[in-house]
């Protein structure tokens, strides 16, 4: 089962060299503490994933750079459920680790889980079973996954998160319920000298079409205090020029 859902600006940027993402059954999640402080990056990914070597040493820097500790889980997304994860090594091996001891593994690293026993986790129509599982079994953790980077030498290095709706551009902001899994993502950027932005374009309802073609820019400084918005067209934001 295919979990990308596609998304105009990636379909944009196919090619650029100085944004990277991930599709396919893979998510570079970011688990936090109750007060957003961030604890563990996971790199998740179905087996059927086409391994990226150049999204494994993203991730790598961002955990040497943040000093947030970072695994790598692969999950079999070709089962409709999962009891177990395999866990990759630095060596290039992967060990294979139940539900239940991969919970005690976030626990260990700071992830305010909670004392209920795992089981396994069913795949349904809208999510994948690591995804479930998480929801079912670590309790009200906060965790947010990361959209897009940018890596280029035209601006600091930056994690954008990516929002669209049928809202016009001028009237939509970020929602407050959000802001948990925002604050998140600015406290992984702090501490590793990142920009964070998010970024918001129009996804029109009828006919239905996503529409890159303008993008407002939010800015936050390190404290998640908002620093103001740009607009700006699709190739300045390709361009990074922002």
């Amino acid at each position: 089962m295919d979990y990308y859902k596609t998304n105009a600006i990636y379909e944009n940027l196919d090619g650029s060299e100085d944004y990277y993402w991930v599709v396919g059954n893979a998510w570079i999640l970011v688990y936090g503490d109750h007060g957003s402080n961030p604890k563990l990056i996971v790199f998740a990914h179905g087996k059927s994933w086409r391994v990226d070597q150049n999204i494994i040493h993203v991730v790598s820097n961002l955990s040497r750079e943040t000093g947030i500790p970072a695994i790598r889980i692969e999950f079999e997304d070709s089962s409709s459920e999962i009891d177990s994860v395999d866990i990759h090594k630095g060596s290039g091996e992967k060990v294979t680790v139940g539900l239940d001891s991969l919970k005690s593994l976030y626990q260990k690293y700071g992830v305010p889980v909670n004392n209920k026993p795992c089981q396994k986790s069913v795949n349904d129509a809208t999510s994948s079973a690591y995804h479930n599982w998480q929801r079912a079994s670590l309790g009200s953790i906060t965790v947010s996954d990361i959209d897009l980077f940018y890596l280029g030498r035209n601006r600091e290095k930056s994690i954008i998160e990516l929002k669209r709706s049928y809202i016009p551009l001028e009237n939509w902001s970020p929602y407050r319920d959000d802001f948990p899994n925002f604050m998140l993502l600015s406290n992984l950027c702090s501490s590793g000298g990142y920009e964070f932005l998010i970024s918001y374009n129009v996804r029109h309802k009828s006919p239905f079409r996503d529409d890159p073609s303008i993008i407002k820019l939010f800015y936050y400084d390190d404290a998640f205090q908002s620093q103001g918005t740009i607009t700006l067209n699709f190739e300045e934001f390709a361009s990074a020029k922002y």
